[in-house]
């Protein structure tokens, strides 16, 4: 049995809004791996509701492919998400570690 593929990591830098996320998106949908992917938003310095719809959108798009992760979520991301009832959805997808 072959061993898991290392994840393909996908580092945002900077803000995270209606702005960039629909960028970053598109370039995940080009580039969508077999391997595992974990975002990490460590570098991430500005959210707003874009951020969690383009959460949601990459689950979507990952159902059919690789395993998605997510770490560093910025709080703000997590709040969004706890207002509209899905603070689970981002937590069961939490990395425990980037590597």
């Amino acid at each position: 049995m072959a061993p898991d593929p290392r994840p393909t990591v996908i580092a945002p830098q900077g803000p995270l809004t209606m702005a960039t996320a629909g960028a970053l998106f598109r370039g995940f949908e080009r580039s969508h791996p077999r391997a595992p992917v974990i975002f990490d938003f460590a570098g991430v310095d500005r959210v707003d509701s874009a951020a969690l719809a383009l959460i949601l959108a990459i689950l979507r798009k990952a159902q059919a492919g690789a395993p998605v992760r997510f770490t560093h979520v910025p709080s703000v991301m997590m709040s969004f998400a706890e207002i509209y009832g899905l603070e689970t959805v981002i937590k069961d997808k939490l990395a425990e570690s980037a590597l």
